[in-house]
């Protein structure tokens, strides 16, 4: 058919909307037919009557239907590239035409003529945003190929078309809005995300940012082409069925699963990677950084309803441990991973733009007043916990932007101590009456936890030990975890509860909490150490810590002096008494005595100058009452490196150095021999002079 009979054709379907018609359909001819056209009219004509076309808006399906508008110029700027590739060719001898009489796509136009044609259809009786959606097709047709012998002025001049219609649209709030829904802002989202990494730094810094923010978050976040403000969640429960006695199911052919799938498969879900990071940028570049706190605000909001949302589903009462026993095969493979998918991406895309606001914080100094500094900070660390329910089930020590937006907004918290206590108080209230029940409840525990040891030096001592104690002190005994069905869940609420404890006896000002809440702390280790519930890394890491806070110069060796010295005889006698070979299906890797023992190597740099030599003495004689030769050989090798590597300041590496060599301490560590049994080391003590000798002795005279 000739060219101008079907573009008589095409114009005819573009003019009216019917049930039946093929709107892929209708994009692809107009696609075929942009490249054969030599008349700049008819380009021109053909481009306003697709952007006005009711054939392709007035029904359409949601930004797919952009999507492949966008694609249709995105088709027909390759085409012309590859045409000019295929002159080239022919030109330098390295291709032959079939037929030397054969019209290359373009009708003849040059580049500028045809892109002016197709701009100059795109007039002001079209919304712009779908001029921008037309631009942004050719924009990443023309740049894709990496064709390098167009002249650059021609792009720079489509650049800044497509710059000046994003902003005249950003600044028509009415052209935004004109659809209920504001499909129109969600298509202006849609063209510059996709096109956004084409464009030139200068065309970038001329986006007007300040307009473009509200505009990005509403759309990715809170519209019915993205996150749906978080409410999809909702829809779960009513399609939650039960199976086989207590086993659940949630079948693929359920509503909500289905819009579950809907909303995965839009364009501005399913590249919500580079849009998180357009949002990110943005954030950068606004010019008013209240728009920053506000966007930070609304992202609070919406994590706040996720969570929410979430806490009322049958979905967040399984946890990990439960999870193949009480769903069915279909669920475990088809439906719960989708959703995990889906939850995995708001995490991800959340914590890109909240590393862009606390960024934004750090070096913007209009954010740096107290107030504002404070607020932005506590937004964030409210995000980050309601979001923690995914979180905790992905391993997010490898994420470094989770680090930073972590650390750096405890940092900015901590500068206040009354805001620090006010978002502990708030986030505390399921975890001051014990164990929570509920999996929910109990994951907001461990992030609150592993939070609150980061501000046990901020806050006073009253609040250390009504907040941060208070809410520890329940998941220091495995033994109150009997509601908690989750190992591992489990074992990270009873770290974080140790650290959390151990944070508070560091904290200078909390001298006289230590004193007090120490000897039971010490009682609750030990005895969970006896009951394998204590790692070998944790004992290690606890006694030493402990052995820290009990030493000079610590503020606790002078309200309790006897205190530090008290604690090394416990752990000296403890690592006598226990069991001199690993138990049988314990989760130790090693021995308790060689645990003990280490505990107490690694510990002597914290030892006072003055005890120093003969706990020097002590250790040595306790590395050889260890029985198991390769533990003994990692005692040795650990107290070598002690004394050697640096752990000792200057004062006690010369007590160490004179000990080693004129006092015989190498041949203590490494040639004495092992001791028979724990009696041997006993009588083995020291005894004073004029002390009576065990019966049977020698006499040494």
């Amino acid at each position: 058919m000739p060219a101008d009979r079907l573009l008589t054709t095409l114009l005819r379907s573009l003019q009216s909307y019917s049930a039946q018609q093929d709107t892929p359909r209708l994009l692809s001819t107009a696609s075929s037919i942009l490249i054969t056209l030599n008349n700049p009219k008819n380009l021109s004509l053909l481009t306003f009557q697709l952007l006005s076309s009711p054939a392709i808006w007035a029904y359409p399906d949601g930004t797919r239907t952009s999507l492949r508008f966008i694609g249709l110029y995105q088709s027909a700027a390759l085409a012309l590239v590859q045409s000019a590739k295929d002159e080239e060719e022919v030109r330098n001898g390295t291709k032959v035409l079939l037929n030397a009489t054969q019209i290359l796509p373009g009708g003849g136009l040059s580049w500028g003529d045809w892109i002016k044609a197709v701009v100059h259809g795109a007039d002001e009786r079209t919304p712009r945003w779908r001029h921008v959606l037309a631009i942004a097709g050719l924009i990443l047709g023309f740049d894709q190929q990496g064709y390098d012998n167009h002249p650059r002025s021609l792009f720079d001049t489509l650049e800044s078309a497509f710059i000046k219609a994003l902003n005249l649209t950003l600044e028509d709030s009415r052209s935004l809005g004109e659809e209920e829904d504001g499909f129109g802002a969600q298509n202006v989202v849609l063209a510059l995300n996709y096109c956004f990494a084409y464009l030139s730094h200068r065309a970038r810094s001329r986006i007007n940012y300040d307009r473009l923010l509200p505009v990005l978050l509403g759309s990715a976040y809170f519209s019915i082409e993205g996150f749906r403000s978080g409410y999809f969640l909702g829809l779960l429960d009513p399609d939650i069925i039960s199976v086989q006695g207590e086993r659940f199911s949630w079948p693929e052919y359920t509503h909500s699963f289905q819009q579950l799938s809907d909303m995965a498969s839009r364009p501005l879900v399913a590249s919500m990677g580079p849009l998180s990071r357009l949002i990110a940028h943005t954030i950068e570049n606004v010019s008013q950084s209240w728009l920053a706190h506000v966007a930070l605000e609304d992202l609070a909001a919406f994590a706040k309803t996720i969570c929410n949302q979430w806490r009322r589903s049958r979905m967040s009462e399984i946890d990990s441990t439960e999870v193949p026993p009480l769903l069915d095969e279909a669920t475990l493979s088809r439906t719960r991973p989708q959703l995990w998918q889906i939850l995995r991406s708001i995490l991800f895309s959340v914590v890109i733009i909240l590393r862009a606001g606390v960024g934004r914080a750090v070096s913007d100094g209009s954010l740096q007043g107290h107030q504002e500094a404070t607020s932005l900070a506590t937004q964030t660390l409210r995000t980050l916990r309601d979001l923690s329910f995914v979180s905790t089930r992905i391993n997010m020590g490898s994420f470094a932007q989770y680090e930073f937006v972590f650390l750096t907004a405890v940092d900015i918290l901590s500068t206040s101590p009354s805001d620090s206590e006010s978002f502990l108080q708030e986030s505390a209230l399921s975890a001051m009456n014990g164990v929570p029940e509920h999996v929910h409840d109990q994951v907001l525990t461990l992030f609150l936890l592993n939070t609150a040891e980061h501000f046990s030096l901020s806050l006073s001592p009253a609040a250390n030990e009504s907040l941060l104690l208070a809410c520890a002190t329940p998941h220091l005994d495995k033994a109150n975890h009997e509601k908690i069905q989750d190992t591992k869940l489990s074992n990270e609420l009873f770290e974080a509860a140790h650290s959390v404890t151990l944070s508070v006896f560091s904290a200078p000002q909390n001298a006289d909490i230590a004193s007090r809440h120490l000897p039971f702390y010490v009682d609750k280790l030990f005895d969970a150490f006896s009951r394998d519930q204590v790692s070998s890394r944790q004992m290690r890491l606890a006694c030493k810590t402990l052995l820290r806070i009990t030493n000079p110069p610590s503020p606790l060796s002078s309200v309790q002096p006897g205190m530090g010295e008290t604690l090394l005889e416990v752990l000296r006698d403890r690592a006598v008494q226990s069991p001199p070979e690993r138990l049988n299906q314990s989760s130790l890797d090693i021995s308790p005595r060689a645990i003990l023992t280490l505990a107490l190597v690694d510990s002597l740099p914290t030892f006072p100058v003055i005890l120093l030599a003969e706990w020097l003495h002590l250790t040595a004689k306790l590395v050889h009452l260890v029985d198991v030769p390769q533990e003994r050989l990692q005692c040795q090798d650990r107290f070598w490196e002690v004394l050697s590597s640096g752990e000792m300041d200057p004062e006690r590496s010369a007590v160490c150095v004179a000990w080693w060599g004129t006092h015989g301490g190498r041949a203590m560590v490494f040639d004495s021999q092992k001791y028979a049994s724990a009696e041997d080391y006993v009588e083995d003590e020291a005894l004073m002079s004029g002390a009576l000798q065990p019966a049977g002795s020698k006499s040494k005279l």
